[in-house]
């Protein structure tokens, strides 16, 4: 079990001491575990003595925390079969690797219509804060316009050179990419890549980009605290 974990642990991971033949890989660092589906999948296809077990790839993961177990079934395992799982996690980067947080610069930009109250805003602004700060990153700059497109345009022009990421609310939802948020991206000469996502809540995402500055069009569900799309 240590000598599979050795072979397959990359950058951001601590391994374990191996006990009852097992050994555990713990993230070191705030982030996302990735790993190689094909090669993990090859590796625990090799004999069903050897079993690698690790959390779904892309989940959040802390310091600390448990993200994968090399367990071995039997009390020994042959060694040409150990050498198998040496031989694939040696063909090429390490097979399971955390990415850790980088901190970024948020922008955030928020329409209303007359009459909305301003405590939806405000709590909007709570909410994000919150989630973004999971990630290591924090809202550095907020706009509250009116939900009009030429007013939205300026806004993203003005953030454009504060932030490295945009997040962008609407007072109402996004109907299509001719309406207001999308238009005043791509009038202020950004791009919108895609728009809708297949997920609910948060179907009526959108991303784009202005120059290198991604822009992400946020769907009403992200204003609550609860998971969502």
């Amino acid at each position: 079990a240590s000598r599979i974990s050795n072979a397959i642990a990359g950058l951001n991971i601590q391994i374990g001491k191996a006990f009852t033949g097992r050994c555990n890989l713990i993230a070191d660092a705030h982030g996302l575990i990735n790993y190689d589906k094909v090669r993990l999948d090859e590796l625990n296809l090799i004999d069903q003595s050897i079993t690698v077990a690790t959390l779904p790839s892309y989940t959040v993961v802390t310091p600390r925390q448990l993200i994968a177990t090399i367990k071995i079934i039997p009390l020994a395992v042959p060694n040409n079969v150990l050498k198998k799982a040496e031989k694939i996690a040696g063909s090429g980067a390490p097979i399971i690797s955390v990415s850790p947080f980088q901190k970024k610069r948020v922008g955030l930009i928020m329409s209303r219509l007359p009459g909305m109250k301003e405590s939806i805003l405000d709590n909007t602004l709570k909410t994000v804060s919150a989630r973004v700060a999971t990630y290591g990153s924090e809202i550095t700059d907020e706009i509250r316009v009116s939900h009009d497109q030429e007013e939205v345009k300026r806004a993203i022009e003005n953030m454009s050179s504060l932030c490295d990421i945009l997040l962008i609310f609407g007072a109402s939802a996004v109907v299509d990419r001719h309406d207001v948020l999308p238009a005043a991206v791509e009038s202020a000469g950004g791009s919108v890549d895609h728009f809708g996502m297949p997920v609910d809540p948060g179907n009526l995402l959108f991303i784009g980009q202005r120059g290198d500055l991604p822009i992400v069009g946020m769907p009403g569900c992200a204003r609550s605290p609860k998971l969502n799309g």
